[in-house]
């Protein structure tokens, strides 16, 4: 495992407009001076873990080896489940156990997980509603500082999982879903440019998604006039409809969990 290089990344549904996330970096760096605190998004869906778990797996790869991922998306807090903190090959993460860490966790299986109950690494006074300022923020700031795993409490190889939905395999194409929708409206599917070549081909093909059809994939948002649909293969390497110029959820009245068809086409 490498040693922790002193980052800490954030990841919350706060927003920005409560000053829930300027108190966490005030804990942190009031442990750890010389943190150097990276923003990731605090604008994810509110209480939606998977959508938290997606922005995880897709960002904390770019980082230097030893950031501290921390995320606190939480809509259980207060209640049974558990602070964890978990060493990788590569990352420290720190988050709830309501699956909101489970699928970096399989990109980036862990050495070592362990709840986060030591007193000496958490405030003296924990609120029932605010764990990321009083449990997850120290308990990042001392992972930094480079407190062993182990020591934040009771070692465990078991954590909730959450099921991220898997794109199914038709007799001549791929079903999938609407998983994420991002801050331009653009909507994000479950289906990986990978699986579009290997199943359907980047030629001829149509997707369909509610009254909305599309005959190709673009290959920049202007191959369509203002305000027109396109299909385009997005940053996370996944399957995204959009709008040039506007918002794929309001304009085509689609948005979480909408099925996504692309098929071969008999054209050409």
């Amino acid at each position: 495992m490498s040693e922790p290089c002193g980052i800490i990344t954030l990841i919350s549904d706060f927003g920005i407009q409560d000053g829930y996330v300027g108190a966490m970096k005030g804990v942190i760096l009031g442990i750890n001076p010389r943190a150097h605190i990276v923003d990731i998004a605090h604008g994810v869906e509110r209480h939606n873990v998977l959508h938290a778990a997606l922005i995880l797996q897709n960002t904390c790869g770019y980082f230097p080896q030893g950031s501290v991922h921390l995320v606190v998306v939480d809509p259980g807090v207060g209640g049974q489940r558990r602070p964890l903190i978990a060493e990788t090959e590569d990352f420290f993460f720190v988050g709830p156990d309501n699956g909101v860490l489970f699928p970096v966790l399989e990109t980036f299986p862990p050495i070592r997980v362990a709840f986060i109950e030591n007193p000496k690494y958490i405030l003296p006074r924990v609120s029932n509603t605010f764990h990321g300022r009083d449990i997850f923020a120290p308990a990042a700031a001392h992972c930094a500082l480079g407190v062993p795993t182990e020591k934040f409490g009771t070692q465990t190889k078991t954590y909730r999982s959450v099921k991220l939905p898997k794109a199914e395999v038709l007799r001549n194409g791929l079903r999938g879903q609407v998983i994420a929708v991002d801050g331009f409206g653009n909507l994000v599917t479950n289906i990986s440019c990978h699986h579009v070549e290997e199943y359907v081909g980047l030629g001829s093909l149509t997707i369909h998604m509610g009254k909305t059809t599309i005959t190709e994939i673009s290959r920049s948002y202007q191959e369509v006039p203002q305000g027109s649909p396109l299909a385009i293969i997005g940053s996370w390497d996944t399957l995204e409809i959009a709008v040039n110029g506007g918002d794929a959820r309001s304009k085509l009245g689609a948005g979480r969990g909408v099925a996504v068809v692309v098929r071969r086409s008999s054209r050409g």
